[in-house]
């Protein structure tokens, strides 16, 4: 009788200590669930003592009985005790002040995007003009002085690159590694690590990131009194994410907004997700969303409008598309990859051509809400079949 031979794997439970909803924890949690469903898997974690774990994560380890391992202690003889076969890690970036280089065995290390880099290198993004742009539209309360935005500006210039690059030195000096393999999530991202990172030893693997599990009765309670009052009065509005993150580049849309209501004579109204000051003419700002208001919000939003300047894949045109909400979506990094011709695509560096796709979406509401259903079947399918293949491929080290 063959010997089952079980696979002892150090997982990645920093990517999992976050406590705010983003694309790469859930990524993380899928990944997680999926290995600990195997059978001929041992999963231990890699967690940090100095960062909150979650409840449900705790949970999750006391019923599993998950023995951890805290990155500040010795991982190497922690590996050499329990004869870990492989380390797995989730978002690279989580790791950029660690240095991991004397790791004995194999690591597979996921980098989802490398925005940070890109858009040092890029003038629009990093000029005056931008965040003299910014100020008027999507500063946040504690930014919104001039002073504070100069002062900001400054900080970039003098001071940013440093941080950055030296914030993916661990990360490049792993990647030359002959024991470390490299796992994204888009054909642009795979090639933007080749550009940026210098002497990869192993061929860079992309799978399709896994979409979280999908609600089978989505919520009917309603949380936040505004978003409960626009879908109750069945209002028309653009949603709008993460409006204070600067790459998603909420300011080029209020830039139009405006004109765009005048030049459609229309009642449509924005819902703005983020800590921003901005008003403006029928625009809606909640600081926040729950989980589930957040799938209430892309259910009922006339469409989700997306005009990042960099994504490694782009999950919310998806996760609108489930309820064949339509998307207008910026047509940069990886996003014109895993779209296609599903959504309206624009520039995200130009606000007329914004105004136009906005204009399309009123215009063709309709062939885009099926467009956005009939790419959610397509992109489903591709995602739960990279899924079992990245599985047997961690499986198979």
């Amino acid at each position: 009788m063959n010997k089952v031979l079980i696979m002892n794997i150090l997982f990645d439970f920093i990517s999992m200590q976050d406590t705010f909803i983003n694309g790469g924890t859930e990524y993380t949690k899928v990944i997680f669930n999926s290995l600990l469903q195997q059978a001929d898997t041992t999963i231990f974690g890699l967690y940090d003592r100095k960062e909150i774990i979650p409840e449900a994560l705790k949970s999750t380890i006391e019923s599993n009985k998950i023995l951890l391992i805290d990155i500040h202690e010795d991982i190497n003889s922690f590996i050499q005790l329990n004869s870990i076969d492989i380390v797995y890690i989730a978002i690279g970036q989580r790791y950029a002040f660690y240095d991991l280089s004397s790791i004995p065995c194999k690591i597979y290390l996921t980098i989802h995007d490398v925005g940070d880099l890109s858009q040092l290198y890029d003038g629009m993004i990093n000029s005056k003009e931008r965040y003299t742009f910014e100020r008027l539209y999507v500063a946040s309360p504690k930014l919104k002085s001039q002073l504070k935005m100069r002062l900001q500006r400054q900080y970039h210039k003098l001071f940013k690159q440093k941080v950055v690059k030296n914030a993916y030195r661990n990360i490049q000096k792993l990647a030359k590694q002959e024991n470390v393999f490299l796992i994204t999530v888009s054909e642009y991202t795979k090639y933007a690590l080749l550009y940026f990172f210098d002497g990869i030893q192993n061929e860079i693997k992309m799978f399709a990131p896994p979409h979280k599990a999908i609600p089978q009765n989505p919520p009917a309670h309603i949380e936040n009194p505004k978003l409960k009052k626009l879908v109750e009065q069945q209002k028309k509005y653009f949603l709008l994410l993460n409006c204070t993150r600067r790459n998603k580049n909420a300011a080029l849309f209020f830039e139009q907004w405006e004109k765009f209501l005048s030049c459609t004579r229309s009642d449509y109204i924005t819902l703005a997700c983020g800590n921003i000051t901005c008003g403006g003419k029928n625009v809606e700002v909640i600081p926040f969303l729950s989980d589930s208001d957040l799938e209430i919000a892309y259910k009922n939003a006339f469409a989700l409008v997306y005009p990042s300047i960099s994504e490694g894949y782009g999950y919310p045109p998806m996760e609108a598309m489930k309820y064949g909400t339509p998307v207008v979506c910026s047509n940069v990094t990886s996003l014109p990859e895993v779209y296609q011709d599903s959504v309206i695509a624009f520039s995200p560096f130009y606000p007329e051509d914004l105004f136009r796709a906005l204009i399309l979406c009123s215009q063709k509401h309709e062939d885009y809400k099926k467009k956005s259903l009939t790419a959610f079947t397509r992109l489903m399918k591709k995602q739960e079949n990279d899924l079992q293949a990245l599985i047997r491929y961690i499986l198979d080290a």
